[in-house]
């Protein structure tokens, strides 16, 4: 290399690398997580703790594994777990905030085996099923928008279908583009998702995720849903209302609530209409709070990392559980409003009726 000066900078990069390479500390890691390999079955677990560790019953899983057809899951490093095996190590890790290792004691298997499987299965089930939050087919009949909002309006004034808002789902601060998944109002570093829940409790669409830093206004104004609404609603039909927060502005299928202006003060039937409305909106905060409280993992956001995981993925995979959860049991919308959900198996395989 002497005899080729053009490279010496090289040589003096290759000794500079020597030496660093020289003083690199080599990171201790520890001794690998020391668990029992067994053959897990379901019928280890008492009745009673199977709904507490998955949020449903051994009848429901088993339901659950065919209408979610995890016997089509493609899995990594090939994998080939038991359906039933793969339907509940979803399940317990959505359901609390833990570790791998805590799970290797549950399920008798590595930490590297139960996230490959619990990944291959959000994506399974955010590929096959994430189109049931996208508005179609659920939400296509304009004769069901109708008839949501005939039961509405027996609780509060307007011709009101469904309930509208934004989730802001927090998250560990990313290596990258920091400033864009940081929001101001939330102070903290996540993804936002935009959601209509309908008054039979379940959340037929929801669009996201969006950039944290996103209000709500602007993700409505970036949705694909301002266009079905103008064309399920084309004259001679009624214009039928989603309900927002004060976060939205009254404009083409979207209400929200009336503001006092400057100076001066609402009238008589404007109070009255927004304190009925929000007595009755909250339905969308139970829909997300509800995802958010039978599927607790999320709630430690310091364990979502973005980049490494599909973080994005879990809290669609999380919501599309609570559905079926929302149809399975009665839930609090649905007794309020007194409309029945669909059954599981109208919900994950519906038909796709033409607009009426």
């Amino acid at each position: 290399m002497d005899d080729l000066p053009h490279l010496a900078p090289l040589r003096d990069l290759y000794m500079l690398a020597e030496d660093l390479a020289d003083d690199l500390v080599p990171r201790d890691f520890g001794d690998p997580y020391q668990y029992t390999y067994r053959n897990w079955t379901l019928d280890e677990w008492a009745d009673s703790n199977t709904l507490k560790n998955t949020r449903f019953t051994k009848e429901q899983i088993y339901v659950l594994v065919d209408l979610l057809r995890l016997d089509e899951v493609e899995y990594n490093a090939g994998l080939k777990p038991h359906p039933i095996i793969a339907c509940c190590v979803l399940l317990r890790r959505l359901a609390f905030s833990c570790r791998w290792c805590d799970l290797c004691e549950v399920f008798g298997r590595s930490a590297g085996w139960l996230s490959t499987v619990f990944t291959c299965v959000v994506e399974h089930l955010n590929k096959t099923f994430g189109y049931l939050l996208s508005w179609r087919p659920h939400l296509r009949s304009y004769r069901r928008l109708y008839g949501f909002a005939n039961a509405i309006e027996k609780q509060c004034y307007g011709r009101i279908w469904g309930f509208l808002d934004g989730h802001f789902e927090a998250m560990a601060r990313p290596l990258d583009r920091q400033q864009d998944v940081y929001s101001g109002h939330a102070k903290a570093h996540g993804l936002k998702y935009q959601a209509a829940v309908a008054p039979d409790g379940v959340v037929y669409f929801m669009e996201g995720p969006f950039e944290g830093k996103k209000n709500d206004w602007a993700m409505w104004s970036e949705s694909r849903a301002i266009r079905r609404l103008r064309r399920m609603m084309a004259p001679p039909r009624e214009t039928l209302y989603l309900y927002g927060d004060p976060a939205y502005y009254c404009t083409f299928g979207v209400c929200a609530p009336f503001r006092t202006p400057t100076g001066g003060h609402l009238t008589v039937d404007e109070a009255r209409f927004n304190k009925h409305l929000s007595s009755v909106r909250i339905s969308v905060e139970h829909a997300f709070g509800d995802s958010w409280r039978q599927f607790n993992y999320l709630a430690n956001s310091q364990q979502l990392h973005s980049g490494n995981q599909a973080v994005g993925a879990f809290f669609r995979v999380a919501v599309l559980l609570n559905n079926v959860r929302a149809c399975m049991y009665s839930n609090q919308t649905s007794q309020r409003f007194g409309v029945e959900p669909p059954t599981p198996q109208e919900y994950l395989n519906p038909t796709d009726p033409a607009i009426l």
